[in-house]
């Protein structure tokens, strides 16, 4: 806005001065039904910067006072995020839920006030809610994020915030369905590999905790001596496994 005053001031501020130093001033005559106005160029100029330095001034006062509600509601809205993210560290999850959702139209991002209610109403053990905030971070996402990165940034915390749920409930199956797809997307995401551990170690899915296990060494998941202790746990788990296994179908023959 400043470059359009300042590109549009100065050569304004010339004319009127050439005109102003010149012998002939102009004229201008504006006929109005039977009113008639009568004046020289250089007032008229004179005139019309007047209104432009005005209507510039009146529209950047109404802009900063419009920017200062939006500062204003915006600090509003990031100290009841924190004030939530505090009484959710305090256990005082149901305080979590109610600042959050009542901030949630001023929210910078609404995805974090979504996801840190579903888990505090699952702390409560309302999954019903806990779902539903899910629900709702999923449907925000497909509404507001146009740009594939943004929106591909989004799904993996919330796809990340219903696996680690999942678990916490023992839905083991369905945490295992859901950890595929984040080790596609993300192989190196420190959470992402601690959770595929603990659910590929509840199901014993020991092939696929061996695959993984090059990269959790690589991210220092653990200190070496436990890396290395799991790795030969997991050695050894998978002979008795298979010996298990073809007994077990020797004894059905």
């Amino acid at each position: 806005m400043w470059r359009i005053l300042l590109s549009v001031f100065f050569p304004l501020v010339a004319i009127v001065s050439f005109l102003v130093f010149s012998s002939d001033q102009g004229y201008v005559l504006i006929r109005v039904d039977h009113y008639d106005i009568e004046t020289t160029v250089t007032a008229m100029i004179i005139l019309l910067v007047t209104f432009f330095l005005f209507f510039f001034f009146i529209t950047q006062f109404l802009k900063s006072i419009f920017n200062l509600r939006r500062r204003f509601i915006h600090r509003k809205s990031l100290k009841q995020e924190k004030e939530a993210l505090i009484k959710f560290l305090e256990g005082d999850f149901q305080k979590v839920e109610t600042k959050l959702m009542s901030q949630i139209k001023q929210a910078e991002n609404p995805i974090f006030n979504y996801l840190l209610a579903a888990m505090a109403t699952e702390k409560e053990s309302r999954h019903a809610d806990s779902d539903q905030y899910l629900a709702q971070a999923e449907q925000y996402i497909k509404q507001k994020f146009t740009g594939r990165k943004q929106a591909e940034k989004n799904r993996l915390t919330l796809n990340i915030t219903r696996v680690r749920i999942q678990l916490s409930r023992g839905d083991i199956d369905l945490a295992q369905t859901g950890i595929y797809p984040l080790l596609k997307k993300a192989p190196e995401h420190p959470e992402v590999l601690r959770l595929a551990e603990k659910i590929f170690l509840q199901t014993k899915s020991y092939p696929s905790l061996l695959k993984i296990l090059p990269v959790m060494r690589k991210m220092r998941l653990h200190p070496e001596n436990e890396i290395q202790a799991l790795e030969q746990k997991l050695h050894r788990s998978l002979p008795t496994t298979t010996t298990s296994g073809s007994k077990r179908r020797l004894k059905s023959d």
